[in-house]
């Protein structure tokens, strides 16, 4: 199996279990937070794909954001500029989209991730594109690319586990 087939099925499967765990969510599950401090499911929806866009289309592939081409801040109701570390315990409960508007940007993210993907050329691999993190090669991107949804996809199924047991 060639790299970019790998990466595209790991993105593949990881995407398909997110979408697993929240299938049949309400917009009231989506948003609840088991304290004021911790993200809501869709907020985890939103980081995993705004973390997609960043790793993937904008750092790997060389691409501008598809946050910024597709309009998302304004669909989202969302600053394009503020940086996800940034985010407090208020701005989290105030986070509300929609799921059709997570869906549909989930969905941008990774056709363009997989187009990019397409045409990455593999010589690239061991250039560091960010000045931020000169440690991080295009090889690293992808592997914390394939890794991120899988991780916010284990805390998303616990926060799933974790609305069942109180009836939410």
């Amino acid at each position: 199996m060639e790299l970019r087939e790998y990466v595209a099925e790991a993105l593949t499967r990881n995407r398909n279990g997110t979408l697993n765990a929240i299938k049949g969510l309400t917009q009231k599950q989506l948003d609840w937070r088991p304290s004021p401090q911790a993200n809501s499911i869709g907020f985890l929806l939103w980081h995993i794909a705004r973390g997609e866009d960043g790793l993937l289309n904008r750092w790997a592939f060389g691409a501008t954001e598809v946050w910024v081409t597709g309009g998302w801040d304004k669909k989202i109701r969302l600053p394009s500029d503020k940086p996800m570390g940034e985010w407090t315990a208020a701005d989290l409960g105030r986070f509300t989209p929609a799921l059709a508007d997570l869906l549909a940007y989930l969905i941008a993210v990774r056709e363009s991730s997989l187009a990019g993907l397409k045409k990455l050329d593999m010589g690239r691999l061991g250039e560091h594109p960010r000045p931020d993190r000169p440690e991080w090669s295009v090889a690293t991107l992808l592997q914390i690319g394939v890794g991120h949804e899988a991780h916010h996809q284990g805390a998303i199924e616990y926060l799933v586990g974790l609305m069942k047991s109180q009836a939410v």
